[in-house]
């Protein structure tokens, strides 16, 4: 783009009706201090000159999607401030972005912003190329949009996942405890014993947590083990299958 402002006509691609053209031009109104461009709009030729225009909270371009060559720029003091201003203005009424492009080099600012103000998509030091990527959830959040797609997740959302459970127990002995459990009369061993089956994921969830650091603190500690002891190394050499064979028909016995 020119210094002067002044982009040239055909420089940039039109719109796609006069009355878009003519709608994103309505949007740069008496609260906007244009900034640059805005002086060769041909509307009647669809073309919209780019514009770099300082808005506040009540101009209209701060209220509706642009979809065009028109950028508003707010003030704000900091980082802190550019969050609350969305926050304020957008967040706490449930108009969220369908998209939030966030510029800056601070991995700090960027994970602020983030867990900060709500989006449906999110592209960093970059603008559209979020869209493209076919390996990512495409989609709003709130006003935006609902949900997302693209490959799996496209097919995820528009897919119903039925929860089917099929019980192959027709057992009736009250000494079953599956019909023990499931059916009245319910005392106080009973409620112990749902608390404690209620546990079980909880308690899985943790050994997954541990398992990790048992794979490798096994190995380690048999490393140990055989260094002190090397003797055992040379016995596990000295293993072949005849012997494990003849190992297990000895236990049989």
């Amino acid at each position: 783009l020119e210094e002067s402002g002044q982009t040239m006509y055909g420089d940039v691609g039109k719109m796609i009706s006069v009355e878009y053209a003519q709608r994103v031009t309505d949007l740069i109104d008496s609260t906007c201090q244009i900034i640059y461009g805005g002086k060769t709009h041909k509307v009647d030729d669809r073309f919209v000159a780019p514009t770099v225009v300082e808005a506040n909270a009540d101009s209209n371009i701060m209220k509706s999607e642009i979809f065009g060559p028109v950028l508003a720029v707010v003030t704000v003091p900091n980082v802190q401030g550019a969050i609350d201003f969305v926050n304020t203005h957008y967040s706490s009424k449930g108009e969220h972005p369908l998209a939030m492009y966030i510029f800056s080099k601070s991995k700090e600012e960027q994970n602020q912003i983030m867990t900060s103000i709500p989006s449906g998509m999110c592209a960093i030091n970059d603008v559209l190329k979020q869209s493209a990527n076919y390996h990512l959830p495409f989609g709003g959040i709130g006003a935006s949009g609902m949900n997302t797609y693209y490959g799996k997740f496209g097919f995820d959302f528009y897919s119903h996942y039925r929860g089917t459970l099929v019980e192959n127990n027709f057992s009736t002995q009250k000494f079953d405890p599956t019909v023990w459990l499931t059916f009245p009369p319910y005392d106080g061993m009973k409620l112990f014993a749902y608390r404690c089956i209620s546990k079980f994921p909880l308690i899985l969830d943790n050994i997954k947590k541990v398992l990790p650091f048992v794979k490798v603190a096994i190995p380690f500690c048999a490393a140990m083990y055989l260094a002190n002891h090397p003797a055992m190394v040379d016995m596990i050499l000295d293993l072949n299958i005849k012997k494990i064979l003849k190992w297990i028909s000895l236990a049989w016995r």
